[in-house]
């Protein structure tokens, strides 16, 4: 007679298994809801939004909807807002003098890359702060151990983010365009540490001496604007940078350009180490360092492993990066 799966095989099924696949057979198994959280939860990719928490493909969202309540439902009268309501001495205008009236309500919407496959009302008393503590404390609360390849934040601007007590994550790859990085970090364990892959945007030059950002393997910072107050402080930091690999997304006048060029491969680096500068949506130009003195520039079309240096046949080390510069302008 066949009794199942053993206890220890048991576990090492359910760690193993996709994430959201394995909430959700937990929450229809009272057996394995009872030890699921005690068993470390690996993800691809863990992310954060207004109002959604996204686990690899599947994206967990709350919204807030209206009903339209009209004469014929039962909730006119008995649930009608106060504002709604007329007192002694209103007069009530238009062409309806028993107008619908709105009643909100939360759901929750099931995503599945980013197309709706499912939606759950939720409780009429829930407010929207609540309900994504709830569902952030359902989903990572309690866990002994959080992996995720890539932790990511979504969102601009202020926000709250609605965590459990005590939440940690351990990943290799942060993304971070929020603005915010400092003070995410605390969900970040130390173990964590350095990171492979950090995404962010610099708002303010004290962050580029964070030690986690100078750790990172790579480093991709993109803005969109840089406050002028701060503008040189930053630029300086940029080029004091020792990561591995530094991409930079930047608009830059073209003598800041050359300037930062001049200033990174002036300065000690590690063999095989690389600054890339996104000029255009069409180009990248990239200072590579093959050894302790020589210093190659090339311009590569995103996306492609193919220098235009070799189909343009411009052979030989660029010593000069205000030339290149002119030829870059000439190439566009």
């Amino acid at each position: 007679m066949n009794d199942g799966l053993s206890y220890p095989s048991l576990r090492c099924i359910l760690e193993h298994m996709e994430a959201n696949s394995r909430i959700r057979l937990a929450s229809r198994c009272p057996v394995i809801h009872d030890i699921e959280k005690t068993i470390p939860l690996h993800l691809e990719f863990l992310s954060f939004d207004d109002n959604a928490i996204r686990l690899n493909n599947i994206c967990y969202r709350l919204c807030v909807n209206y009903d339209e309540i009209d004469e014929s439902d039962e909730r006119y009268e008995r649930d009608k807002p106060e504002e709604c309501r007329l007192t002694s001495g209103d007069i009530q205008t238009g062409s309806l003098p028993n107008k619908p009236w709105e009643s909100k309500y939360l759901e929750i919407l099931f995503e599945i890359d980013s197309d709706e496959m499912h939606n759950r009302r939720l409780p009429s008393d829930w407010k929207i702060h609540e309900a994504e503590k709830k569902m952030a404390c359902i989903l990572l609360g309690d866990r002994t151990k959080i992996t995720a390849k890539t932790l990511a934040f979504e969102f601009y601007g202020e926000s709250v983010i609605r965590l459990p007590e005590g939440f940690k994550v351990i990943t290799s790859a942060l993304d971070i365009q929020c603005g915010s990085f400092e003070s995410i970090l605390g969900i970040v364990d130390p173990m964590s540490y350095p990171l492979q892959d950090i995404f962010t945007s610099i708002e303010r030059p004290r962050m580029l001496e964070n030690p986690v950002l100078k750790s990172a393997k790579k480093l991709f910072i993109s803005n969109e604007y840089i406050d002028e107050e701060f503008i040189d402080e930053i630029y300086e930091g940029l080029w004091k940078l020792e990561n591995k690999s530094v991409t930079v997304q930047l608009d830059m006048e073209e003598d800041n350009k050359i300037d930062l060029f001049d200033n990174w491969i002036n300065s000690p680096r590690d063999i095989g180490s690389t600054f890339t500068f996104c000029v255009r949506k069409e180009l990248t130009m990239k200072a590579l360092e093959y050894g302790s003195q020589d210093i190659k520039l090339e311009m590569m079309p995103r996306g492609s492993t193919t220098s235009l240096e070799s189909s343009m046949s411009m052979s030989g080390v660029l010593n000069s990066l205000g030339a290149a510069m002119d030829l870059y302008n000439l190439i566009i």
